[in-house]
């Protein structure tokens, strides 16, 4: 039998373009860095309209991971982490799949490439 399947998050930045000037927070959420699981903890109206309040209760909004990246963590650290332990496996013939899951502009290519122009650099990337 293969390997679990591990569930990471990364936090996206919020934008810096002169368009998204007016962005804020939707969810806020806090760490248990015991557990690895994420609560939400506050919320804006529009959060609350679009996810309905029964959606966001304790029992509802709180999340578990196998590990949970700041928004700040390196690319490399991410890789490191994440991808690198797999490529082992993918030159012994095992099977491996990297998945990004999220509505648009939610973070998925920030997780995967970082910000656009970064000089950072990692290799197999």
């Amino acid at each position: 039998m293969g390997e679990p399947m591990n569930v990471c998050l990364r936090f996206c930045p919020l934008l810096t373009d002169d368009e998204c000037a007016e962005q804020k927070i939707a969810i806020e959420f806090k760490k248990d860095p015991k557990t690895n699981e994420i609560q939400a903890v506050s919320f804006t109206d529009e959060a609350l309209a679009f996810y309905g309040a029964a959606c966001l209760t304790k029992e509802h909004a709180t999340f578990s991971f196998d590990r949970i990246f700041h928004w700040k963590s390196s690319q490399e650290s991410v890789y490191e982490q994440t991808i690198a332990p797999m490529i082992a496996d993918v030159f012994k013939g095992i099977n491996c799949t990297v998945l990004t899951y999220g509505s648009e502009g939610t973070g998925k290519s920030f997780s995967l490439m970082g910000t656009q122009g970064s000089k950072e650099e990692v290799n197999g990337s």
